[in-house]
């Protein structure tokens, strides 16, 4: 476990459209930081879509 960082930065970006009570989310995420100490590049990143009703 000491080749693993313990602080890193994200950055997120992301739209949405809301229609009366229906609403789609979608965006991406992205690690400033490395993850891994002796990697060469371990940025994490996820891209996400939410779907749902509100009430």
């Amino acid at each position: 476990m000491s080749n693993i960082n313990t602080f890193n930065l994200y950055g997120q970006a992301g739209v949405g459209v809301d229609v009366a009570f229906i609403f789609v989310e979608a965006g991406y995420n992205y690690g400033f930081m490395d993850l891994f100490k002796n990697e060469i590049k371990s940025n994490p990143n996820q891209i996400f879509v939410n779907l749902g009703f509100r009430f």
